[in-house]
């Protein structure tokens, strides 16, 4: 009878945790939503470019811990030029996301398109013509060769257009401009 007693004891210590657990996870979710979109919402929205795949914001210059991209097929890490720490580049299916380190924590630097799986939040993807960047953009563009560029804010895209086609997307950062 004394050993039932405390096997039931024991069962109802096991599903506390349990119950705990599961709780503590979903108020980390919320968090980390809650998170991502104070981020966002902090950067006037008109005035930066922010990737999106399949509803997940990439803002750029918000810490990377506190995005929900999942696990990355790919990580590598080196130590920084520009910066105090190690700069760290995590590949996705279809893009790498940048981040530099700031104040102990990794921020992202920028997202560079690694196929035509995935568009710019504009609907801009590699293989497009150029005529598309410039209906979808504007011509008011900065260009240095083949490489053209965007700004918004803090914030970059640029494209490189080789025989009026995108071969390469990248949004980009600017990290200590304000």
């Amino acid at each position: 009878m004394k050993k039932a007693g405390i096997a039931v004891v024991v069962v109802i210590i096991i599903a506390l945790i349990v119950v705990f657990a599961v709780f503590q996870n979903k108020k980390s979710t919320e968090t980390t939503a809650n998170t991502v979109e104070n981020q966002v919402s902090s950067q006037n929205i008109e005035d930066v470019y922010v990737f999106e795949d399949n509803g997940k914001k990439i803002p750029l210059g918000a810490e990377y811990n506190s995005l929900d991209l999942g696990e990355p097929k790919d990580y590598y890490e080196v130590q920084s030029c520009a910066f105090d720490g190690m700069d760290k580049i995590y590949t996705f299916e279809n893009y790498e996301v940048h981040t530099y380190p700031e104040d102990g924590t990794d921020k992202v630097l920028s997202v560079y398109f690694l196929n035509d799986q995935v568009a710019t939040t504009e609907g801009v993807k590699i293989g497009d013509s150029m005529d598309k960047m410039v209906e979808v953009y504007g011509d008011n563009y900065e260009q240095l060769d083949t490489q053209y560029t965007y700004t918004k804010g803090l914030t970059q895209i640029r494209f490189i257009v080789e025989d009026n086609a995108i071969t390469s997307i990248e949004y980009n950062y600017n990290v200590g401009v304000e």
